[in-house]
This record gives C-alpha cells, sequence and structure tokens, in this order.
C-alpha cells in the first residue's frame, strides 16, 4: 500500500472520538486533485486494507469476468424498464430521471456545463445516467433491486 492514515483519532493528535478535517486526513492542499492509485488484481485482503486505511483508490478491474459488462445496453432497457436512470448534472432542469425504457439514456449526449470543481474546470462534459440501484428508492423499487440482486454474481 502506497499510503497509510492513523486509526484513531489520539494517533492524529485529535481528542477522543474526534474526526479530522478531510482535507488535513488526506493531505488536500486545494491547490489540485489528490492522485488516485489505479489498482488491478486486487486480493479482497488488500482491498480491506486500503478501504480501512481510508485512502481513495480505484479498482479499474472491479467487473473483470462479469457478463454484465458485455451486454447491450437494450438487455436492460427490457429486463428492468420501471428502473429509473438518474440525469447527472440537472443544474435544476426539472426533469431528474428517465426510465431505463426509454432510449434517451443509451442513446443522447447530454452536454453540461462542469461543476466548478470538476477536472474539466468549467468546460462541457458529457453528463452521464447513472442507475443507483444499491439505493433502492424512486430509481429502483424494491421489486427491482430484488430481481437485480438475484442476477448479480460478484466478480472471482
Amino acid at each position: 500500500m502506497s499510503a497509510t492514515r492513523p486509526h484513531s483519532s489520539a494517533a492524529a493528535g485529535l481528542p477522543p472520538l474526534a474526526e479530522p478535517h478531510a482535507s488535513s486526513y488526506y493531505g488536500l492542499t486545494g491547490e489540485k486533485p489528490i492522485a488516485l492509485e489505479r489498482l488491478f488484481a486486487v486480493s479482497a485482503s488488500e482491498f480491506d486494507a486500503r478501504l480501512r486505511a481510508g485512502v481513495p483508490f480505484i479498482v479499474a478491474d472491479a467487473g473483470g469476468g462479469s457478463e454484465w459488462l458485455s451486454r447491450p445496453c437494450e438487455y436492460y432497457s427490457e429486463r428492468w424498464p420501471e428502473g429509473r436512470m438518474r440525469m447527472e448534472y440537472t443544474r435544476g432542469e426539472g426533469v431528474k430521471y428517465v426510465p431505463l425504457a426509454h432510449d434517451a439514456w443509451r442513446s443522447r449526449d447530454r452536454w453540461r456545463l462542469a461543476h466548478g470543481e470538476h477536472m474539466a474546470e468549467g468546460g462541457k462534459v458529457n453528463a452521464p445516467y447513472v442507475w443507483h440501484i444499491k439505493d433502492g428508492g424512486v430509481e429502483a423499487p424494491p421489486h427491482i433491486r430484488a430481481s437485480v440482486q438475484r442476477e448479480w454474481r460478484a466478480p472471482d
């Protein structure tokens, strides 16, 4: 592991149960984004250790071998038409969700101005659609979430 953090408030020089400010904990200066390490073939024990250290990282091959990666978008539209994709970066446009049955989420670009903190530095980005299936709610009512969970197989 390339970076570790204290595992207790005492080790960080804070009173018991106090939490450090995120910028000091992660060593952020506000001048540039934190560099995230991209990992491949992470073992469960290494994943747990990195997670407990609290240092952000990217598992680049997390879905490796999953049939979900090779399925066309139409599969999801047909299988869960009532599911709703969240339209990111709407900035008060009104509509925030689009049903999976609708082809907009898989066939139309949505160019929007990026948020000020975005690495595009105020330029335009193709705003994503995201299906927060694990969160349930309006995007995935219980019967849809249960159906997705029955089909999901964790990567080896």
